[in-house]
């Protein structure tokens, strides 16, 4: 047993607080107020008892302003234990085998993030690893369309992975990116997004190297500074990608062998919308 829990540490804690209690309130009511007021006489007393008074108020606040922090402090606590509580029970559900389920902890985490500032990032970490995990690029899993299938063919993602598709809605509306750091990027990169709904998604810096985006809906998506080397938009029309109202200033190829590499909708003239391309490899955000 922890000497904290040991009834015989209680019992000390316990007598040296009332010990401390009694010699403040004995240089209060009795040490102080002659320092104050030397005159042993009727008013001098009356004065001293003053005195006594405006120390005990004063302590009273002291207690009180104690009392609130150690109050806040606890609730903080709580809070904390609350939130840690509902992460846990959040990342059990993504797990699960039924598609509701699963459904519930990715709302569950969004409603964690919009709660808590601090946990932003990490959920944002964990909704991507979902995304990236479920629905990677090259398709691997029995259930995704192959990557040779038309892409008039694949269904659109939310019929076909509706869990992904809700990963993204929560990621492209929660602000994620503005949490992470100078050097972190959203990891959607290899993913396999064919028609997924990114329409006036928030996705800034968004790291979507190599991630299938045929037909991918993007109309007025905000994806500055992302990244698109090796990414496949090709074999759809620019109405069906709705690419041409989307954000791309400072939007990056990395290396000019990139531009081989990234296949974009027949048409689609990538530097006039803000595409560059830099030597750098995964620039800094801002750059």
């Amino acid at each position: 047993m922890s000497r904290w829990r040991s009834p015989r540490w209680r019992w000390s804690a316990t007598a040296g607080g009332i010990l401390a209690v009694a010699g403040v309130l004995w240089v209060v009511l009795v040490l102080a107020p002659p320092w104050f007021v030397h005159n042993g006489s009727l008013a001098g007393l009356t004065v001293q008892n003053q005195v006594r008074t405006t120390l005990l108020q004063g302590l009273g606040g002291v207690v009180l302003l104690f009392g609130a922090y150690f109050t806040w402090r606890q609730l903080r606590i709580a809070r904390e234990g609350q939130i840690t509580e509902r992460f846990t029970r959040a990342i059990d559900q993504l797990g699960h085998d039924h598609l509701d389920v699963r459904l519930g902890g990715i709302y569950a985490l969004a409603r964690i993030a919009h709660d808590s500032d601090a946990d932003r990032a990490m959920i944002g970490e964990v909704l991507t690893a979902f995304v990236r995990s479920h629905a990677p690029w090259p398709p691997r899993p029995r259930d995704q369309p192959p990557a040779t299938a038309p892409p008039e063919k694949v269904r659109k993602l939310q019929e076909r992975a509706p869990d992904v598709q809700a990963c993204l809605w929560v990621l492209s509306r929660g602000h994620f990116a503005d949490a992470l750091g100078d050097d972190e990027l959203l990891d959607l990169s290899a993913a396999d997004l064919r028609h997924a709904d990114l329409r006036n998604a928030y996705l800034p810096y968004a790291d979507l190297r190599n991630a299938g985006l045929q037909r991918a809906y993007l109309g007025r998506a905000h994806l500055e500074g992302a990244h698109f080397e090796g990414s496949h938009l090709e074999g759809a029309r620019l109405r069906s990608t709705h690419l041409e109202g989307a954000y791309l200033t400072k939007a990056h190829l990395d290396g000019a062998e990139a531009t081989a590499d990234t296949c974009w909708p027949d048409g689609f003239d990538w530097r006039a919308a803000g595409v560059t391309i830099t030597d750098e490899q995964v620039p800094r955000r801002g750059v």
